[in-house]
Parts: structure tokens; C-alpha cells; sequence
């Protein structure tokens, strides 16, 4: 199984989470939205045996041989510690922290027997650590674009395993990047329970979401590690408030379906209340929660892992809501539903 040496680009969306952050660890359900924001990457045919990339949001260019990603693959696959693996792999390969997951990524594709010398440009569209999953689109588009036309007789699910292996790293966690990495690779609403899986929904409406930016969030483990404190102190207040989030997104699910989007909003606004007793929001998240509210969206909430990043609002008329909240001098954009899948291209 080779690429043919053409040229392939391929595109995944940006993510936003509608419902069940922080629940889903507990066998809640979670809602994500792809949203109109897309990581692109372009793979082309390359002399020697290295992979040569470039990430241009980060000004960063990189070389690794094929012995060092089939060396740096092999460690990954047997090491039972990420984070450990990662300052290691940077320490022997001389390598940014960023192109850590490139290297696993490449390995993984050389034992499919893709070939991975190529030059290969990054480039992101998607705010980045800022809550929109940019590493899953990256991700995602980067194995689309190596494999190439390969990609077709592959199954979605070994497509998408492949790439959370780039939010596995990047998130020092073997569990990360399921959420992330289906709903960049479908595209459009997905949920996921433990019980159920990923599940593509039914929505055929496309949605407007304004975005709030409220500054630097803290890591995804901070934030998992909090709640699980609180659980193992207090498992049954606990219990109750997952329960709770677990209501909002399965009920958050048919007004999608039913295009209300005054319920989705008012579930929104419950889920945020409740994931603020969880101790996962913050002051301007809260503040820009509110201030949202007060200008007319029919709900909003913190959107992924919290402790910063961004806030999400619906609203009748979300131009109107982004001129309001624009004047009182937030940094905000709106983003619809990626009504289509990632995909790669010659």
C-alpha cells in the first residue's frame, strides 16, 4: 500500500462542544459540532527517506528519517507513560514538543506500508488552544493527506484511531481525542456515550454559534483532574450534577432535531450552571456567560475542557449578539455547522 507521489491536500473542520463536557468521563453523553473553520494539509512526493514538514501557524520546520519515526513509533507503542515518552523524544531526536505527534503519526502510517517521505505543509485555519480542537483537525488532516487515494479502502474507525494518536500525545492521555477526532473526521453533530459510541446524528439544520474568546484556558488535565477530586470526595452531589448534564445533552439532542433553538439555548444555559458547580468554568466565563444572556442569546455555556478558552452562545440573531458583545469589548466570532466531512484531494 503506497501513494502514488501526486500531490494530496486534505481538509478537516474545527470542533465546538454543544453538551457533556467533563460527564462523558463518567459515561455521560456528549454532543460536538464540526464547525466552518479547517485545518489544511498538503503532502507531496519527496526526495530520501525523511519526513519534511512545515507548521506555518507556528513558524516551525522540521526533518525526521525514517529511522528516527519507525525508533520514536516503536517507543510510543511500548510506553505506558506519555508524558515521559515525549520529553524523551524530544530529548534524543532534537525535536519540538510539536512534532512529537507527526512522528508517531508517520510511524503508524510506515507500518501500514504508506510511504512518509514527503514534504508536508501545515496550515490551520482554526483558532489554536483555544477550545476548537485544532490538534484533531491537524491530525486528522495530516494522515488523510499521506494516505491519499489508500484512504478509501481504509475503515473510518482505524482512520480516526490513527489520528488520536496526535491528541493522545499532544494531551499526554491514552483516552484523549475520541470526541475531538470523530466529530473533525464526519463532520456535522456527533455524540458519544461509552454505552453507545460514536454516533452520527440526524441534524439536517445547520446552526450559527457565537464564539467567545475569553483568554488562555488551562490544560484539559487540570480541569479532569479537578472533577475527578471531587468525585472520589463527593460522589454522590456529584453523581447528581452528571446526571443533570446527561439530561441536557440527550434533550439538547432533539431540539437539534426538532430545529428549537430556543430549548437548545436554554439547555445550554442549564449545562453551563451545572459544569460551573463542577468547578470547571471561570470568572471571564463565566462573566461572558452572562453578559451573552443579558443581550439576548437564548443560552450559553464554556465550550471543551474549561478554566478559560472559549464560551458558546445561540441566539435569534447572532450578528446582533457579536455587534453587542463586540461593543463591550469581547473578542468574538461566529461559526456555523461543517455540514461536511474532512476530506482529501489531488
Amino acid at each position: 500500500m503506497q501513494n502514488d507521489g501526486k500531490i494530496a491536500t486534505a481538509r478537516a473542520p474545527g470542533v465546538v462542544k454543544l453538551f457533556g463536557e467533563h460527564a462523558v468521563v463518567y459515561g455521560k453523553t456528549a454532543l460536538a459540532m464540526g464547525v466552518d473553520r479547517y485545518a489544511t494539509v498538503s503532502a507531496s512526493a519527496s526526495n530520501g527517506s525523511s519526513l519534511k514538514a512545515e507548521l506555518r501557524d507556528f513558524d516551525k520546520k522540521f526533518e525526521l528519517s525514517e529511522n528516527e519515526i519507525y525508533r520514536a513509533y516503536g517507543r510510543y507503542c511500548g510506553s505506558h507513560y506519555i508524558a515521559g515518552f515525549v520529553i524523551d523524544a524530544m530529548r534524543d531526536y532534537e525535536i519540538d514538543k510539536l512534532a512529537v505527534p507527526f512522528a508517531v503519526l508517520a510511524g503508524r502510517l510506515c507500518e501500514m506500508g504508506i510511504s512518509i517521505n514527503r514534504k508536508v505543509s501545515v496550515e490551520s485555519g482554526i483558532p489554536l488552544q483555544k477550545g476548537y480542537a485544532s490538534s484533531a483537525a491537524i491530525s486528522t488532516a495530516f494522515v488523510l493527506s499521506m494516505l491519499g487515494k489508500n484512504a478509501d479502502s481504509i475503515e473510518p474507525a482505524d482512520i480516526i484511531d490513527m489520528a488520536r494518536d496526535g491528541d493522545r500525545i499532544l494531551h499526554e492521555n491514552k483516552g484523549a481525542g475520541l470526541i475531538d477526532v470523530s466529530t473533525s473526521y464526519y463532520g456535522s453533530f456527533v455524540s458519544f456515550s461509552m454505552g453507545t459510541g460514536i454516533k452520527q446524528e440526524k441534524v439536517d439544520s445547520i446552526i450559527s454559534v457565537v464564539v467567545i474568546d475569553t483568554g488562555p484556558k488551562l490544560p484539559t488535565s487540570v480541569t479532569v483532574g479537578g472533577v475527578s477530586k471531587r468525585y472520589k470526595e463527593n460522589r454522590d452531589e456529584t453523581s447528581r450534577i452528571l446526571d443533570k448534564i446527561d439530561e441536557c445533552s440527550k434533550n439538547g439532542i432533539e431540539a437539534l432535531k426538532d430545529k428549537d433553538l430556543k430549548t437548545l439555548g436554554m439547555l445550554m444555559y442549564e449545562n453551563h450552571k451545572l459544569l460551573k458547580q463542577l468547578g470547571v468554568s471561570s470568572e471571564k466565563l463565566d462573566s461572558a456567560v452572562e453578559l451573552a444572556m443579558k443581550n439576548g442569546a437564548y443560552g450559553a455555556k464554556l465550550s471543551g475542557g474549561g478554566g478559560g478558552g472559549i464560551a458558546i452562545a445561540v441566539a435569534e440573531d447572532p450578528e446582533e449578539l457579536k455587534d453587542k458583545l463586540s461593543d463591550a469589548g469581547l473578542s468574538v466570532d461566529i461559526v456555523k455547522t461543517a455540514a461536511r466531512s474532512a476530506e482529501a484531494f489531488s
